[in-house]
């Protein structure tokens, strides 16, 4: 039977020299396994939209759960991506971690919004700062995969908390206010800088100025089309950046080594 659907190549997986499995984010379907044939051939017309990062409307050939490459139309390669190196790697962290959280044949109409909405902005958003996208996609995505932090009251005491520092606690998923932090027998990790693999505890405790929570939950509230859509002193960039990367690594538990390609010094 052939089906029509658009779909995003997160991944390709060469089988022989003459065919390849990619994988595709789809609206409908979720993640699917297609498998293409003679896309390695010189001059073929399923090259371009069978690489990595392009987004197209592929016809495809389904039997009993299994996909085969008939035709496709290119909608957006994402070619600019390839002239920037910071977007590019951006752009392949992003993919990664679309591929790692989602499952086969399990339709996430969020993530694939989001996805496809983050690439968008690497390669045609004017204006666009590298950072913002970064941490608006980790921290959007966390909530989509059932980790939406609550930001509004100490997880303690109850008392409101959007007008005062706060420590987020990573790993449960609130916020607890300074005297509260105090009382747990844990290490508070008051710089950023600490990596993840060096925060011996079970509870991850990292402090959260008022404008980065306000940026975080303006991320998680924000339309689709929006959530790039906010500016952040360079001040409060660090610890953003860092908040955002460890809450969605210690909650996927996976480190994408795309991250170690990556400097915003």
């Amino acid at each position: 039977m052939l089906i029509t659907l658009k779909g995003l190549v997160l991944r390709e997986t060469k089988v022989s020299d003459s065919a390849r499995y990619i994988t595709l984010l789809t609206e409908e379907h979720g993640k699917i396994s297609v498998l293409v044939r003679g896309a390695m051939k010189p001059g073929s017309a399923a090259s371009l939209p069978t690489k990595v990062f392009c987004f197209s409307e592929f016809v495809l050939y389904e039997s009993h759960g299994k996909y085969r490459y008939n035709d496709a139309t290119v909608i957006d390669s994402f070619f600019g991506l390839s002239g920037d190196y910071t977007a590019f790697i951006l752009a392949s962290y992003v993919v990664g971690a679309a591929d790692f959280v989602t499952e086969e044949e399990q339709p996430d109409a969020g993530i694939y919004r989001l996805t496809l909405n983050t690439l968008w902005a690497l390669t045609h958003l004017e204006k666009r700062d590298a950072r913002i996208i970064k941490g608006a996609f980790e921290m959007r995505l966390a909530g989509y995969c059932g980790f939406a932090p609550n930001l509004f009251y100490c997880a303690d005491c109850g008392k409101p908390v959007v007008e005062e520092r706060v420590f987020l606690d990573v790993m449960n998923g609130c916020v607890r206010c300074a005297d509260c932090a105090k009382l747990h027998n844990t290490a508070v990790y008051d710089d950023n800088d600490i990596k993840v693999d060096d925060m011996r505890t079970a509870m991850i405790l990292l402090p959260l100025d008022v404008p980065v929570a306000d940026a975080l939950r303006y991320i998680l509230a924000a339309g689709d089309s929006k959530i790039f859509s906010f500016t952040l002193a360079d001040t409060w960039m660090p610890e953003f950046l860092s908040v955002c990367e460890k809450y969605l690594e210690n909650h996927v538990e996976h480190r994408f080594e795309q991250l170690d390609m990556l400097d915003f010094d």
